[in-house]
């Protein structure tokens, strides 16, 4: 994920980022990619993000760097993978840690609250 206050969103350093990581073997959260273009009309002052399609998008990527986490963990566990049909419990399990609220909240909770017109 980067942003800045241009058209491109960082894009540029993400991609080299992503080139220094394949380099090193390291396993990238390859999707969704986020590029918060004009991150400057996206935020409010106290840095409070406004665009909702934005915090759909990092609620996504969030989501999955949980279930990623989990895969991995898994396999150096068990050595097998995570069953097909789980990811829907993964994404209500996943919690984020809110400074502005001091309170640990689910995706699934952030989603809702997005889908109903609330900004984080």
């Amino acid at each position: 994920m980067s942003a800045s206050t241009g058209i491109l969103g960082g894009a540029r350093a993400q991609y080299h980022l992503r080139q220094s990581l394949v380099f090193l073997n390291m396993f990238p959260i390859n999707k969704p990619e986020i590029f918060v273009t004009s991150a400057a009309q996206k935020f409010d002052d106290k840095g409070k993000l406004l665009d909702q399609k934005t915090g759909e998008l990092i609620a996504q990527l969030l989501s999955n760097l949980v279930i990623w986490t989990r895969k991995l963990q898994g396999n150096s566990q068990r050595k097998g993978n995570i069953r097909e049909g789980t990811k829907e419990r993964h994404m209500a399990n996943a919690q984020i840690y809110d400074a502005k609220l001091n309170k640990v909240v689910t995706v699934e909770k952030i989603q809702k609250a997005m889908k109903n017109g609330k900004r984080f």
